[in-house]
């Protein structure tokens, strides 16, 4: 027997932790895709799954034309007023052996219906076909997420995620899309005929749906099936309007509540909405009404007009209001047989939007679910007023985003000082944050949504962990993408008008595109210093938090100091020894007298002993930064907040523009 060594020596096994993951430079793109639930960004791996959750085609059909008009025959997809009809502005493109001219887009609506997906409507070019050829319209969220995968070209590394989340310009209902269940569509008669009973509940938007009998026995496929079970619903508390059907794409059955919405213009007395007119749809009661002044939340609990609310407005004159349902949505239950084969039980829910959506309250939905992407663009050109609400709230984030708009004011190009442009706005109000791309209006499919995607997949590229891999946008490429910019005016004019955009260049012996030229609004002034700073700033973050996780404790002294300092600044991995190898750091810059002055007198008003003074000025040029972990004050120490922390750094920029002297000696 012996006594175990323990007793004298005790190993307590444990692993040091690699630490948090780091933030990557995703992409997010708003899209009003009705395949998105509300509320919920969703995070796509590579472009094979945007294709499987959007489609490659947003509206494919039919179409005789005859010098511009264009007579659509046949809607395949796209049809019933859906996201995908067609619309001014989308791009048309032939199919097969088809005569439709590269660069068709829609210009004016005439006739077409979208409801029954056919009618006339005008387009930009000119071409005779007297009978129905196949046409298509790509899906803007496929050809966004083709540019953005694709990253830029010699990139040493791809993007590796994409968000989406919903926006919606209208109120839009909520919806339940069941399980994919590809064995499904191929199910005829037999295989539906032994559900004839069985019974079904859900809550479609805030409706309560219970169907006693639900009889699925006289389907002969997915769509009638689809039908049978739409009766079903509407005869039992279902809104009016909703829908159930079998989409191909995702081999699962939609239902779509009824639009429960009403807009218009109302006048309020104490707890009494007054309908004075109507622009679409009917108030009922639980809908939810919006105008200003009236209470967040706020719902019609009776009346037939005037309606009698849940709060108290108090007396306020006629306004635009709105009201709509947002009521949850949830998945069927019940006991009928077939609703877990035809994947009913489980799946994909939304809430409706009873109105259109604001760009801040949408951007904080987004930020509740996820903060891991950098830049963020829509899948539409918004209106002037939403633009500017984006870059408002983006501005406000004290620059932890990047906005990227397309704008298709006509006088970025027509003139070199525009005051209505996207970019103006920016500088007027001081909106930081925002990259401006130019759109040349010719439609979703090209010309502006293609480049802003490119800016995202940029972004989504630099290798950040390569020697010299922070990159500058300036003469970059990329493939998908249209350029907007082809003439010497245009250029000088956009570049004038601080708007970015993809250009057509050419030498005598050659013709090459290129993106130009990297301005944000902001103190940054330049995309590549941005997002430096953003990743620089997220590193030091998780960083600090690491630290704190592997330390016991960070006490108020030079210890202390020394610990927060060296979690940024020490190790090959450290944030400020990555930055130097990146070139997000820069040695070997020269300050201007004003900098010098700036940055010793703050450092010696934060140091351990302010009065000696320091002159880091001296040491940022040959080191490329100083970081300064201040001396902490008595109420500091007691309430255990932060001592003052500075990083100064060296941004050494990139070069826009040469000229060259070329000098004959003779």
């Amino acid at each position: 027997m012996s006594i175990p060594a323990s007793n004298i020596v005790q190993v307590v096994p444990s692993v040091l932790s690699a630490g948090l993951n780091p933030l990557a430079l995703n992409g997010l793109i708003l899209s009003n895709s009705p395949n998105l639930p509300f509320g919920a960004p969703i995070s796509f791996p590579n472009l094979a799954s945007v294709l499987a959750y959007f489609g490659q085609y947003s509206w494919t059909g039919t179409a005789t034309c005859s010098g511009s008009t264009l007579t659509v025959v046949s809607t395949t997809t796209g049809v019933a007023g859906a996201y995908a009809s067609l619309a001014v502005g989308m791009e048309i493109q032939g199919l097969l052996a088809s005569g439709c001219p590269p660069g068709t887009y829609i210009t004016a609506m005439g006739t077409y219906s979208t409801v029954t997906g056919t009618g006339t409507v005008t387009i930009n070019t000119t071409w005779t076909q007297a009978s129905a050829q196949s046409l298509t319209s790509y899906s803007i969220e496929y050809n966004m997420a083709l540019t953005y995968f694709n990253g830029f070209t010699l990139s040493t590394m791809k993007p590796t995620a994409l968000w989406f989340s919903r926006y919606s310009q209208v109120a839009a209902p909520g919806f339940f899309r069941g399980a994919s269940v590809p064995a499904v569509a191929l199910w005829g008669s037999a295989q539906w005929t032994p559900y004839s009973s069985g019974s079904l509940t859900m809550t479609l938007n805030g409706s309560a749906v219970s169907v006693a009998a639900l009889n699925l026995s006289s389907a002969t496929s997915p769509s009638t099936a689809a039908g049978l079970i739409q009766t079903a619903i509407l005869a039992n508390g279902a809104p009016a309007g909703s829908t159930v059907v079998w989409s191909s794409l995702f081999n699962a059955f939609v239902i779509t509540s009824g639009a429960s919405s009403w807009t218009g213009t109302a006048s309020f007395a104490t707890n009494v909405m007054t309908i004075q007119s109507t622009i679409t749809g009917t108030p009922a009661i639980g809908q939810v009404v919006v105008a200003a002044g009236v209470a967040v939340g706020t719902t019609i609990v009776s009346g037939s007009g005037p309606y009698v609310l849940s709060t108290t407005p108090g007396t306020i004159t006629t306004e635009p209001a709105a009201a709509g349902t947002t009521g949850p949505t949830t998945v069927c239950g019940g006991t009928s047989a077939a609703l877990p084969l035809i994947g009913l039980t489980t799946g994909t829910t939304s809430a409706g939007n009873p109105t259109p959506m604001v760009p801040a309250t949408a951007m904080a939905t987004v930020i509740l679910n996820t903060q891991n992407w950098c830049c963020f663009t829509t899948a539409f050109e918004p209106v002037a007023a939403d633009k500017t609400a984006f870059a408002a709230w983006n501005s406000g984030t004290g620059g932890q985003f990047v906005y990227v708009p397309y704008d298709s004011d006509a006088t970025i190009t027509s003139g070199n000082a525009s005051t209505t442009c996207i970019s103006y706005v920016c500088r007027q109000n001081s909106y930081g944050g925002v990259f401006p791309v130019l759109h040349n209006a010719l439609g979703d499919m090209s010309g502006g949504s293609d480049a802003a995607a490119f800016v995202l997949g940029f972004v989504a590229s630099i290798n950040w962990g390569m020697p010299g891999g922070r990159a500058a946008i300036q003469a970059k490429q990329g493939t998908s993408i249209t350029p907007t910019v082809a003439d010497p005016t245009s250029y000088q004019n956009a570049i004038a008008n601080f708007t970015n955009f993809y250009g057509t260049f050419a030498t005598a012996a050659a013709q090459f595109n290129l993106f130009i030229n990297g301005w944000i609004s902001g103190a940054y002034g330049w995309l590549d210093s941005y997002v430096g700073a953003v990743w620089l700033n997220a590193a030091i973050q998780l960083a600090e938090v690491n630290n704190m996780m592997l330390q016991n404790t960070i006490p108020y002294n030079p210890a202390g100091a020394n610990m927060i300092e060296s979690a940024v600044t020490c190790g090959v991995g450290s944030p400020v020894q990555m930055a130097l190898n990146n070139g997000v750091i820069t040695k070997g810059v020269i300050l201007t007298a004003a900098q010098i002055s700036a940055v010793n007198s703050a450092a010696s008003v934060n140091a351990q002993n302010p009065t000696l003074g320091v002159n880091i000025a001296a040491t940022l040029p040959t080191t490329g930064y100083y970081f300064q972990v201040g001396q902490a004050t008595p109420t500091q120490r007691a309430n255990r907040t932060s001592p003052p922390c500075t990083l100064w750094y060296m941004d050494g920029g990139s070069v826009n523009q040469l000229n060259i002297a070329s000098i004959d000696i003779q």
